[in-house]
Parts: C-alpha cells; structure tokens; sequence
C-alpha cells in the first residue's frame, strides 16, 4: 500500500513539473505573438521546421538570445531577412524562440 502511494506522489510531482514546462513556455505573450505572425510561416507554427540541412528546426535548438537577436536585425541570407523591430519586442521574441 505503501508504494502506491509513494508512486502516486511520484506521478503528481511529474506532472506538476509537466504543467510548468508547459506554462513557461507559454508564459510570453508577446514573444508567442510575434513568432506566430512574424516566424511562423517559414519556421512552423512550433518552430518545428528544418528550413535547409545546414540550417535546422528552431524548435529545441536553444540558440543563444543575443545570436536570435542578432539574425532578426541582420538577417540570415538568402532567405531570412532583416526585420526591424522595436528593441523590447525583439527581447521577447528572442527569448520566446531560446525556449522553443
């Protein structure tokens, strides 16, 4: 009986865990907002798309934030291109991509 419960106790603290990733990386509006109308048509909605062999997926890559930042004000020829944005609104996003 006593493993039972130890298991269960076990499950809930996973699954809390679970549920905090998943707010975390929710928890940034305005990056999400800005990936989504911004990114999301040649990255995927996830981040989720390998746009060439030398160039992967966003989404678990964890890029460094200065370096997202980086590739949105410069751009990443050929296809990626600069894209001006005001200084708070490029934090967010960068950090909402890091998390991806």
């Amino acid at each position: 009986m006593l493993w039972k419960r130890l298991s269960l106790g076990l499950l809930l603290i996973v699954l809390g865990g679970l549920a905090a990733c998943k707010e975390a990386a929710v928890s940034n509006p305005v990056g999400e907002r800005v990936f989504r109308t911004r990114c999301a048509s040649c990255h995927g909605r996830e981040g989720e798309k390998v746009l060439s062999p030398d160039r992967p997926a966003l989404q678990g890559s964890r890029l460094p934030v200065e370096r997202i930042k980086n590739a949105v004000r410069e751009g990443v020829p050929p296809r990626m291109p600069k894209t001006p944005m005001e200084e708070d609104t490029l934090q967010f996003l960068a950090e909402y991509v890091h998390q991806l």
